[in-house]
């Protein structure tokens, strides 16, 4: 059974760990390994990121008491921030029920809709979860690299 509850300090080396292990072992055959290694940071990076961002909303996946995903949402951008699953947990629901919270909070906090900078290979998953794609575009990485990405957006239903 997937539980579902808000992100703490606490949780931020296991959140990190579970991100990078994302980025590497999930189908990312669309990118550079260079670009993977920028992506995903030193676990300091990761670390110092997650908790410095603009996310509001930060909730976090466990099956049997482990964190296995994340989420963020910044309400401020209508922005779902972040969706990141262990590869271990792929293909177990956990993606979808972190969306479906982030969209429920979200709909509680008065947002109309949700937009977000979906990678490459997210792209399918997010369309499974009732996200159109709006624009193909390019996400900057600190080094000047560009990364593709596909700019998605979601109406939310009362």
């Amino acid at each position: 059974m997937i539980k579902i509850r808000a992100a703490t300090v606490g949780d931020a080396a296991t959140i990190a760990a579970v991100r990078s292990d994302a980025i590497f072992n999930i189908s990312h055959s669309y990118y550079d390994p260079s670009l993977l290694d920028e992506w995903a940071g030193s676990m300091e990076e990761r670390v110092q990121r997650l908790l410095s961002n603009a996310a509001d909303v930060r909730i976090i996946a466990e099956i049997d008491a482990v964190i296995v995903g994340y989420g963020e949402l910044v309400t401020n951008e209508n922005l779902l921030g972040a969706c990141y699953v262990a590869s271990t947990a792929g293909g177990k629901g956990v993606g979808k029920a972190i969306v479906a919270e982030l969209e429920r909070i979200a709909r509680e906090k008065g947002l109309r809709h949700l937009q977000m900078e979906s990678s490459a290979n997210a792209e399918l998953f997010y369309i499974g979860c009732g996200y159109r794609v709006v624009d193909r575009g390019k996400h900057p990485m600190r080094s000047g690299a560009v990364m593709d990405c596909i700019l998605m957006r979601k109406e939310l239903q009362e």
